[in-house]
């Protein structure tokens, strides 16, 4: 599919010979991303719970784009780790409609994600005044995070527990990257002789 549409885009003028490989790229790392989403919307249909699935997407990508977190290694494990995460997330929300709990996780995933940071990827390091910049603009999230839940929170909606949990699920995986990346370390020092 990938290869039909960047030809297309190429036979109609739009891009140039030489930029199909970087379109096709992108393509299929749209696909990679959207497929998850799409997936997860159905379930979220098929519940009747789409804008409250919406809201938990939204303040997970959001909190997600800047904190960081784990990358499954393959587009399959992917898309299933991330189908499964948020349709446990979205049964979670569902289920479990204590106010004090959600007080906890909203909570829980701010101070993580708050006290943690950005995680760097050994994909795209970064330079020193980029980390900073991240820094900043993930406690800033981190702020109007708690305020948007203290504002539904106070209002009474169930809306927050979903906004929680987009929360909670970006704090998740933030913390699965670093477990994971501590692991992969100390696999490597075994390895080495040295440990």
């Amino acid at each position: 599919m990938c290869e039909r549409l960047t030809d297309f885009l190429v036979a109609e003028g739009c891009i140039e010979e030489s930029e199909k490989q970087v379109y096709r790229y992108a393509v299929a790392s749209l696909g990679v991303a959207c497929r998850p989403v799409a997936v997860f919307l159905v379930f979220a249909a098929v519940a009747n719970r789409v804008a409250e699935s919406l809201v938990m997407l939204f303040v997970f990508m959001v909190l997600r784009r800047m904190s960081g977190g784990y990358h499954a290694e393959t587009p399959r494990r992917c898309f299933l780790v991330s189908v499964t995460v948020f349709c446990i997330g979205l049964a979670a929300a569902n289920t479990i409609t204590e106010r004090f709990i959600w007080d906890a996780v909203i909570l829980a995933a701010s101070l993580e994600l708050f006290l943690a940071g950005p995680l760097i990827s050994a994909q795209r390091p970064l330079e020193q005044e980029e980390v900073l910049i991240n820094q900043r603009k993930l406690k800033r999230q981190i702020f109007a995070l708690f305020v948007g839940y203290s504002v539904l929170r106070l209002a009474g909606t169930p809306m927050s527990r979903y906004y929680a949990t987009g929360a909670a699920l970006a704090g998740i995986l933030h913390m699965a990257a670093i477990i994971s990346a501590k692991v992969r370390e100390g696999e490597n020092t075994e390895g080495d002789g040295n440990g």
